[in-house]
């Protein structure tokens, strides 16, 4: 099985901490954030569960843990490959951190896109707000639709404090077993805001602390066509879209929620989720990723967790299905292929 088809992420969730059921666990996102851990509390807290899932693991890639103020409500890792791995963070059972507990989460909150292991041995990553109308916020407080780093994230969405740290997968052997670590934890360099796809490979290791850019989130509602330099044309069922550089690059979200783009072709698809897939560039190629859709994503007749669109392949979500044509740099007019 391809690393497209497989799913990646492993996960324990309800760690250290009694079942709770979740029909009966809303609670009023005012005491939750009245209550909400500092970051540094909250790593103290998650450490021995991220070092035990890094050791699980065996091999680079990203662990991470969310918490609440009753300790510790999942934890999970994604594994590197030689391609992109995503996971998806948020309410809806069949997300990869699932947290069930607050009614203000998203189904679908955030998703990861992990990039393989750079040349320098660094792991980058993206976490992607997917239009949840509350976004998430950074460890000095700024409301964010994304970020890209290569060192740990320290994040607060909804109720919830999300802790991401890439690891070698040798259980964080070069780190204190104790929660004395967070002394040792290289500090965050926060950069501004920018619309752009991940930077070409390189050195990418800032020995006084690790790189943090703030990014835009995905393109939903609306035009993705404003910009005079397209990167391709999406068709969705008979209709056509011209796609420009900069919405590609942000990512394309699609279902059937009016947050979705393409929701006129969508919404009358029942197999749909309301928010089923990211259409996104990855290394100047567009890919879809399946959002823990209930349904899920096909290319080429395959299930996949996230793959490429090559010309002329027809993807589908629910029965719906749509195609990508490269190549367009200037407005003229497109055949649609049969």
């Amino acid at each position: 099985m391809s690393d497209e088809h497989s799913r990646l992420f492993e996960t324990v969730r309800g760690a250290q901490r009694p079942h709770v059921n979740s029909c009966t666990a809303a609670v009023d996102p005012k005491v939750f954030a009245y209550f909400r851990l500092s970051n540094r509390d909250a790593f103290a807290a998650a450490w021995p569960s991220l070092r035990e899932r890094s050791a699980a693991l065996g091999r680079p890639g990203l662990v991470m843990a969310a918490m609440d103020v009753r300790g510790v409500a999942a934890v999970g890792a994604v594994a590197a490959t030689d391609s992109l791995a995503t996971a998806v963070i948020g309410r809806h059972s069949e997300a990869d951190l699932h947290l069930p507990d607050d009614p203000t989460l998203s189904l679908r909150h955030l998703v990861v896109l992990l990039d393989p292991v750079g040349e320098y041995g660094d792991t980058r990553y993206r976490v992607l707000d997917l239009d949840s109308g509350r976004a998430f916020a950074d460890e000095e407080g700024e409301d964010l639709d994304g970020i890209e780093t290569d060192g740990p994230a320290f994040l607060t969405s909804a109720s919830y404090r999300v802790i991401i740290f890439p690891t070698r997968g040798d259980g964080f052997a070069d780190l204190p077993e104790d929660a004395s670590a967070w002394e040792a934890i290289p500090p965050r360099v926060y950069h501004p805001l920018r619309v752009a796809e991940a930077p070409a490979p390189g050195p990418r290791v800032i020995r006084e602390g690790s790189r943090v850019l703030r990014l835009a989130g995905p393109v939903y509602e609306g035009r993705v066509d404003t910009d005079p330099d397209l990167a391709g044309a999406l068709v969705i069922g008979d209709a056509l879209f011209g796609v420009d550089v900069p919405s590609i690059q942000r990512g394309i979200l699609l279902g059937r929620y009016p947050r979705c783009f393409g929701v006129e072709v969508f919404g009358r698809d029942g197999l749909v989720s309301r928010v089923h897939a990211l259409l996104i560039a990855f290394r100047g190629k567009p890919w879809v990723i399946d959002l823990a859709s209930t349904n899920g994503v096909y290319v080429l007749g395959e299930p996949v967790r996230q793959a490429p669109i090559t010309p002329g392949a027809r993807v589908f979500v629910g029965e719906t299905s749509f195609g990508w044509i490269p190549g367009k740099r200037k407005r003229e007019s497109f055949d649609i292929p049969e």
